[in-house]
């Protein structure tokens, strides 16, 4: 039987056509380029200084370039947000509150008293043990 092993990297495989960036990385420059531009001419249209209006055009730019090139966890943006979304699907674990120890106060308070114990047997006295020269064996051996 013929086994052929595959490298993970041939997996990963983007081709890039265009100046060295793939079909993903033009597109997203172009939608970033699109929306800023579209941004602050909305901006300025509406009066807003060109300082004012520079914050929110480069959280746009951002958030869209992010969204196109960037990955979370190693994940691209659509299989983040499938995977993300699959786990609020999950329903919610019940959490517990952590253990608590109470005090003597907090028992007497309470009304409760400590648990009944019943009489304990002596304890057998215990014997030193000897190996063959005589020698105390202090591993309990």
């Amino acid at each position: 039987m013929i086994e052929i092993v595959l490298r993970d990297d041939l997996n990963a495989y983007e081709p890039k056509p265009i100046f060295g960036l793939s079909y993903r990385t033009l597109a997203t420059c172009a939608c970033v380029a699109v929306a800023c531009v579209g941004l602050g001419v909305a901006l300025m249209a509406a009066g807003v200084p060109v300082s004012a209006g520079g914050p929110p055009i480069l959280l746009l730019g951002g958030a869209i370039g992010f969204v196109g090139i960037g990955r979370v966890d190693g994940l691209r943006a659509e299989v983040w947000w499938r995977v993300w979304r699959e786990d609020g699907a999950w329903g919610r674990c019940a959490l517990y509150s952590p253990v608590r120890l109470s005090t003597a106060a907090d028992r007497k308070r309470a009304g409760a008293s400590p648990p009944a114990r019943g009489r304990r047997a002596p304890a057998e006295p215990e014997t030193e043990e000897t190996d063959e020269t005589g020698k105390e064996d202090h591993h309990g051996r």
